[in-house]
């Protein structure tokens, strides 16, 4: 079975505490973007031999490649492996697996492409499995992989709170808008993002669920990423692609989670020849 894991952006960010266990509670608004990965699962037939697997249960293996911009020193850590491994204890799988994952969408970008391969492998491997588990126990299941894997399993736009796995959907269209999204070749870690950033709950503060349907144009007055001030002074760079985007005619731009993606929504599509040459850009209509 093949799928193309998609990214998302985010439509503002607040951090509102520190929990007890070390994670922070959030609230944010994700928006599925049609920039994909390609991730393949492939049952395999018996006396299939291949040198890179890792074991699984009942004595299956799971084999492994990349391809793309995908950068595994350790297919372990990588979060599609993780989701079928994750998978395999819960349920248990009944083949030999090769998974081949395609990377389009970059790393440390805030875009949440690790977490989209995530998944969607959990949602392969049960379909390839017969269906063994729900959407709803599937979503726990990618909880326990990163914060924000539940979403891409509904992946509908979704008002996002907790550590970003307690997900509303919400009615919100961005059609007739242009995306572009630019990364510089740094990325930022989530660590790095939350050590700039003082978390402030502030009971008064218009929720984000309200703000993002105000109309589009009122929302660089209103509708912030908290991680922006503090990754800034760190990437004073992505400051200069924020205002560069004004500057092109964008409604509304803004950081995509905890970066290093910029991105910038416009009415009328935008000229980027000769624009962002040394950078990853990104363009679609929605």
């Amino acid at each position: 079975m093949i799928c193309f894991p998609n990214a998302k952006i985010n439509l503002g960010l607040r951090v509102l505490r520190k929990r007890a266990d070390g994670f922070h509670d959030i609230e944010t608004v994700f928006f599925p973007i049609p920039l994909r990965d390609i991730l393949e699962l492939v049952v395999l037939e018996p006396g299939f031999v291949g040198d890179r697997y890792l074991e699984l249960r009942n004595s299956r293996r799971l084999y492994y490649s990349y391809s793309g911009n995908a950068v595994v020193d350790n297919p372990e850590t990588e979060l599609s492996v993780r989701a079928i491994m994750a998978f395999d204890r819960e349920f248990g799988v009944t083949n030999d697996l090769y998974i081949h994952l395609h990377k389009k969408i970059p790393s440390g970008a805030g875009l949440g492409g690790g977490s989209s391969d995530a998944a969607n492998a959990l949602k392969i491997i049960n379909t390839i499995e017969g269906g063994k588990t729900n959407e709803s126990i599937l979503m726990k299941l990618a909880a326990s992989l990163g914060s924000d894997c539940p979403f891409f399993i509904s992946n509908k736009p979704s008002f996002a709170s907790g550590r970003g796995e307690i997900l509303q959907s919400i009615s919100i269209s961005l059609s007739g808008y242009h995306l572009v999204l630019v990364k510089p070749s740094f990325g930022v870690s989530t660590a790095a993002a939350y050590s700039g950033v003082v978390p402030k709950c502030d009971p008064d503060a218009p929720s984000l669920i309200d703000i993002v349907k105000l109309p589009i144009d009122s929302w660089p007055n209103i509708l912030v990423n908290e991680f922006e001030n503090g990754v800034f002074e760190v990437h004073p760079q992505l400051a200069q692609i924020k205002s560069e985007l004004y500057e092109m005619g964008a409604s509304y731009a803004s950081m995509s989670g905890s970066g290093s993606t910029m991105f910038g929504l416009f009415k009328i599509e935008p000229e980027l020849e000769g624009t962002f040459n040394d950078f990853f850009v990104f363009k679609t209509a929605l």
